[in-house]
């Protein structure tokens, strides 16, 4: 992973941004991404509420929402225009209460996040 950006508009916990980025170069390096950018939002329950409503038309929270910046609806010899994978966002709240761990839970929302974004 070449770029990650890291945004973090909560303040519900302290989280970061060394943490998170570690967390996101060591998940792609197991996914073989060597050279693309990621854009990770940490938001807390009310903003990625908003987001879930205006974006997928569903009420409340949820842990983890994708923005692919690529659809994915090419072949397979077909490349990007743009090494941008697109947006992962995660409500910071919500991560908290699913787990006991942290860590391991924002791990799991960060791999499912990517995984999203890659189709």
């Amino acid at each position: 992973m070449r770029t990650i950006w890291i945004e973090n508009r909560q303040k519900h916990r302290r989280v970061g941004k060394p943490l998170i980025r570690s967390m996101v170069k060591a998940i792609s390096e197991e996914l073989g991404l060597k050279k693309s950018e990621i854009s990770i939002v940490l938001l807390d329950d009310k903003g990625i509420s908003e987001l879930n409503r205006q974006y997928l038309n569903r009420q409340g929270p949820t842990d983890v929402i994708a923005f692919p910046l690529f659809d994915g609806n090419t072949s397979e010899t077909a490349e990007p225009k743009t090494d941008m994978l697109g947006d992962v966002v995660i409500s910071v709240e919500t991560a908290e209460r699913q787990s006991a761990n942290f860590e391991e839970e924002m791990v799991r929302l960060l791999t499912h996040g990517i995984l999203h974004l890659l189709g």
